[in-house]
Formats: C-alpha cells, structure tokens, sequence
C-alpha cells in the first residue's frame, strides 16, 4: 500500500470509475479494483453526504421555480425548448420586455436574498470541501496489468497513471510503445 496525495473530487471520479469495471476482467485486476473501493469508500461517502447537504432546500426550489416561470413568460425559445441566448449568453427576450424582466428578477431575488445567500454559501462548502487535498492509502499495480479492454475517459486514465500505477511516466510510455510496436 502507498500512501497518495489527491484531491477529493479526484477521488470521487476514481470510485465512480472503479465501481464501473467490470470485475471479471483479470483476477490481479479484479483485486487491485476491489481493495482500493475499500479504501476510497470512507471518504467518497463523506463526499457524498456534503453535495446532499447541498440540496436545494424548499424555499430556494421556491425561488428556482418562481425564476423559471419569469423566464417562460418573458425569454424566447427554441424549437428544442430552450431559452434562446446571443453570441454574449445572454438571454433573447420577447420583443420589448427584456426591461421587464430584469425588473422582475431583481423583485424576485429581493423577495429570497437570504435563501440565495445560503443555497450559494452550500456550494461554495461544497467547492471547497471537494477542492481539499487528501492523503489516502491506494494498492499500486504495475500499468502492465492494466487490461487493454478496459478503456477510460482521458482525464480518468491520467489520473490512474498519476496515483495507481506503480512505474514511472517513462516506463508506462515505453510499455504503451512496444504495446503499439508489437
């Protein structure tokens, strides 16, 4: 076991990407995956719990629907059903009434500042809960036993390479190399 420094989102990718792999891939495989969800498992539910915290609570899911309903009645949209935007993301609105709207808006943001204060506070907790840096116990393997079959998302296989693997940059290009030569 080694021990690595990651990030907490970090983790979360790796235990949603591990619980995804097929486990009967190869049994060395099979391990490596199995111990390390038992290690990632602790904090990727303490993860979990934090961005459920983070849940809307009613008054602020008041606010988002009273939003949206301003936004039907004064946005344009499209034949998919979404508001129309510009090439600066701002909103198309029906002819005249964009003044309107902002108004409107401003009204209704009044009328619930301090649950947008605490709904934005919950986010940016979470941000930085998920940002923190940690140092947890990881089983390594050689990227040799890393199944070809097994395919990852760039950023995943990245990451795989920069804390489960046990061989240095350079000796998992010259492996990818005589794999590609062979």
């Amino acid at each position: 076991m080694s021990k690595v420094k990651m990030k907490r989102e970090e983790l979360v990718k790796f235990y949603v990407a591990f619980k995804e792999f097929d486990q009967s891939v190869e049994p060395k495989f099979s391990f490596f995956i199995t111990r390390n969800l038992q290690h990632l498992t602790d904090e990727f539910e303490s993860a979990k719990a934090a961005e459920q915290a983070t849940h809307p609570k009613p008054q602020f899911q008041e606010f988002q629907q009273k939003h949206l309903t301003l936004m039907r009645e004064y946005v344009e949209f499209g034949t998919d059903g979404n508001p129309l935007i510009d090439a600066t993301t701002r909103f198309i609105f029906k002819d005249g009434v964009g003044q309107v709207f902002e108004e409107k808006v401003d009204e209704l943001t009044n009328l619930y500042t301090e649950d947008i204060a605490l709904q934005e506070k919950a986010y940016d907790s979470l941000v930085e809960i998920m940002q923190e840096e940690i140092e947890i116990e990881v089983l390594q393997i050689p990227y040799s036993l890393f199944p070809s079959t097994v395919h990852l998302g760039h950023d995943i296989h990245n990451l795989f390479t920069k804390y489960f693997c046990k061989d240095s940059m350079e000796d998992i290009e010259k492996y990818i190399m005589s794999s590609i030569e062979s």
